[in-house]
């Protein structure tokens, strides 16, 4: 790697251009199987107008399904 090379290189010719995206109020579980179906890592959270209001991840959806499944008492080893 010639690290010197690196600041010329412009992020355009990185990207992705086929933008995904998904409604604020999509599920969880719709996400996730968006991000699984689609095979994508990052999907752009728009509002009713279609503005980008953020970025979801997979790693951010397996962290909700996570902690909802720690909330749950019969995950965590209550009795049933």
């Amino acid at each position: 790697l010639r690290i010197e090379v690196v600041p010329e290189d412009r992020v355009s010719r990185h990207m992705s251009t086929a933008v995904q995206t998904i409604a604020l109020d999509e599920s969880v579980i719709d996400a996730a199987r968006f991000i699984s179906e689609g095979n994508i890592h990052r999907v752009v959270v728009v509002d009713e107008c279609s503005c980008p209001m953020g970025v979801v991840s997979a790693l951010d959806i397996l962290r909700a399904i996570v902690d909802a499944d720690q909330s749950n008492p019969i995950s965590r080893g209550a009795p049933k």
